[in-house]
């Protein structure tokens, strides 16, 4: 079986195809990546470490011959990524594979794919559709709030609640609570929730960028996503998700607005002293300023930042860099926070995102 290919199209799938892929298994097969082709619709590229699995779909031409074949993923991605040319020719024979270009030629050996695991398809049924952009914004402004190896399993994944035409996108490490809320398009009129994996997430949100719509479906034991060239299945979270809706602040009066990018320049400069333990910065708010003060054995500093404060004075401690966090996912050039006094959480909004931050009472 031969065929031709762009070097960049194959590159780009490769790349995408190898974060599946694990460096070490107890199962040597998953090092692999399963290169199939019926000889008429192109090749599809596979692969799995048996919690995620992704399919691309890649059109060739001078296609010629059915072929399924394992090759090693990580190597094949490496030798492409530094072969130059614009355009691949590639030869399977006897479990070999061929990488011609003007350039050079590589030969891999590659293996039968009898003890490969099977892959899941898409289901339609029970589908809701998002378009690709607005899932990749829901992602990156939940995944920093997730957990890091928490032994709470049930927070080491993004929650997704869809309801009627909206899909909640959840994230929290106990700390911060993270909430994005996008329009989809439910037709079958789905009531579906799941924990899925953070990593898989993440990669669901890469393939989106860019796609007018992508389907997503959450079925008992994974979520099912399919763009128009890729399909991939996350395994979901065990466990319960918290009932974030329980807590969220209510609004409140007494807030402040000030400059994003003058909040995190500053923040990252009082974080030098502040306690590498806790990065705790105290907040002062005041009648038209808000100051940033730290203390500990790396030292102390304060800095004063014009500030449009409304409502109650406070003194209030959080970790800098969960603040930070939020700051980076908006876009405006002010951001509000509300808060309730210096024991209860604050709360930032805006547009479709809201993010919830437990002070530090240490």
């Amino acid at each position: 079986m031969e065929f031709s290919i762009n070097k960049i199209m194959f590159s780009e799938a490769l790349s995408f195809i190898s974060s599946i892929v694990p460096e070490r298994s107890a199962r040597p097969v998953l090092q692999n990546l399963l290169l199939e082709s019926d000889g008429e619709a192109g090749i599809t590229l596979s692969a799995t470490d048996l919690e995620i699995s992704l399919r691309i779909h890649l059109e060739v031409s001078d296609l010629k011959d059915p072929i399924s074949v394992l090759l090693p993923a990580s190597r094949l991605n490496a030798i492409v990524k530094g072969i130059g040319g614009d355009d691949l020719k590639l030869e399977i024979e006897d479990l070999k594979l061929i990488v011609k270009t003007k350039f050079g030629r590589f030969q891999l050996p590659g293996a039968d794919v009898i003890d490969y695991p099977a892959i899941s398809d898409f289901k339609s049924e029970g589908a809701i559709f998002i378009h690709g952009d607005d899932f990749n914004d829901a992602v990156q402004k939940n995944i920093f709030a997730t957990a890091k190896g928490d032994t709470r399993y049930a927070l080491n994944g993004i929650f997704l609640n869809i309801k009627d035409n909206i899909c909640d996108f959840v994230a929290s490490d106990t700390h911060r609570l993270s909430l994005v809320k996008k329009k989809i398009r439910n037709p079958d009129a789905s009531v579906s929730e799941g924990i899925i994996l953070t990593k898989g997430m993440n990669i669901l949100s890469r393939l989106a960028i860019g796609k007018d719509v992508i389907e997503i479906n959450i079925t008992p034991n994974e979520l099912l996503a399919r763009t128009p060239t890729a399909t991939l299945a996350v395994r979901r979270v065990e466990g319960m998700f918290p009932r974030y809706q329980d807590v969220i602040p209510p609004k409140s009066d007494s807030r402040f607005v000030v400059n994003r990018d003058e909040l995190i320049k500053n923040l990252h400069s009082i974080g030098l002293v502040a306690s590498e333990e806790t990065r705790a910065i105290l907040f002062g708010v005041s009648p038209g300023t808000l100051s940033l003060s730290a203390k500990s054995e790396n030292g102390e500093g304060i800095v004063i930042l014009d500030a449009e404060v409304r409502g109650d004075e406070c003194e209030i401690k959080f970790n800098y860099q969960f603040v930070i966090d939020a700051l980076k996912a908006i876009d405006d050039e002010t951001v509000e926070m509300q808060y309730n006094g210096a024991e209860n959480p604050a709360r930032i909004d805006n547009g479709d995102f809201l993010y919830v931050i437990m002070p530090i009472n240490r």
